[in-house]
């Protein structure tokens, strides 16, 4: 499914509505934007994966409103943040959070990312930024170091006092961040090496992984992760459809020091790491690398590709998803790809695409 946000700050849900992942208050699939709320929407992410336990897709997504901390979809593992766990939150609901004074309030964010099937958001304490985060806790991906397998408020991370955040970003079955000194730290489930730390140890509390200081920006996907230093990009973790973008399909690395950059002499920054695929921008051109089952990368192929691939110019944004991608031109026209049997490329079909098509309305920001 895809959210996204038009250029009146409201908000906009398409695709598969399984779990109420669109916000819409029903179950009902839509093959094309479905307006959801008015807003204005600071920004909004679409979590999720299949869950091999249910045999089904979870799916949920968070955004924020007012400076509010909003999910919808599934709750089974409580990632809604709801305070309680199981079914479905078909309409946006507030995140809740333990009060100092007894019971729950809403928490308030500046950035929020969602994952699997858990979610973590930047929230000021003071003049320090910690991170919150809810949901499943099976690998240690909360970083709350508790015993407990899923979380349904939002509960600082560990440590939080030692940190000043400055991004966050939450995979399948990890989280990575990085805080203001530049250093990379990252938690949760490392059995493809995808905390860079050259283990394969799981971790429940954020560990620093690099003995490098110069980490600007990171991205985490379905068990591999990106990370910007400067003006390079390196990734690490999984590698079995190319998504490292190294150049080797079947290559991989346990460790974001010794990391390969990648693939390519063309400076890619603003990227969105999907299940296998990684979107990302050089200037206004869009570049994509990874599994192409679908035709998510968008040249027009369902080949996998082990370096970036230039697929078009004149982008703005770019959002992958699950086995699909978005993105969004200079003149503000939405454009999705790929996977398209739940109408979630919000064409009106259900008709897969290799190559961009065009999505209404315009404009979107």
């Amino acid at each position: 499914f895809t959210c996204g946000i038009r250029d009146d700050g409201s908000l906009w849900c398409w695709g598969s509505n399984t779990h109420g992942q669109l916000g819409t208050g029903d179950h009902f699939s839509r093959n094309h934007p479905e307006f959801i709320d008015q807003g204005p929407w600071d920004m909004v992410e679409t979590g999720g994966y299949y869950d091999y336990e249910k045999s089904q897709h979870i799916q949920h997504a968070c955004g924020i409103k007012g400076g509010i901390v909003y999910c919808w979809g599934s709750n089974l593992y409580g990632q809604i943040g709801t305070g309680s766990d199981g079914g479905d939150v078909t309409v946006p609901h507030t995140v809740q959070t333990p009060s100092l004074l007894g019971g729950t309030v809403d928490l308030r964010g500046s950035f929020v990312t969602s994952g699997g099937f858990h979610s973590c958001a930047l929230h000021q304490i003071g003049s320090a930024i910690w991170i919150y985060c809810w949901g499943r806790n099976n690998f240690g991906q909360l970083g709350v170091n508790s015993g407990d397998n899923q979380l349904n408020v939002a509960l600082p991370v560990a440590n939080s006092s030692n940190h000043n955040w400055i991004t966050v970003s939450a995979g399948r079955f990890h989280t990575c961040a990085v805080d203001d000194d530049y250093s990379l730290w990252c938690w949760g489930q490392n059995s493809y090496g995808q905390l860079g730390d050259g283990t394969y140890d799981n971790h429940p509390e954020p560990e620093k992984v690099s003995q490098n200081n110069f980490w600007v920006n990171v991205y985490s996907g379905a068990s591999m992760t990106c990370g910007q230093h400067f003006l390079t990009i390196a990734c690490w973790g999984d590698d079995t459809y190319g998504q490292l973008g190294n150049g080797d399909e079947y290559g991989s690395t346990n460790s974001a020091d010794n990391a390969h950059n990648l693939d390519t002499d063309q400076y890619i920054f603003n990227l969105s790491t999907a299940m296998t695929t990684v979107c990302g921008l050089s200037g206004q051109s869009l570049f994509c690398w990874g599994s192409n089952d679908y035709g998510e990368i968008g040249d027009g192929t369902r080949i996998n590709k082990q370096s970036p691939v230039h697929v078009s110019d004149g982008w703005t944004k770019v959002s992958a998803g699950n086995y699909h991608t978005c993105g969004i031109q200079t003149d503000g026209s939405l454009w999705c790809w790929g996977h398209n049997g739940y109408g979630e490329l919000g064409d009106g079909t259900t008709t897969s695409r290799t190559s961009p098509v065009h999505v209404y309305p315009t404009p979107w920001p």
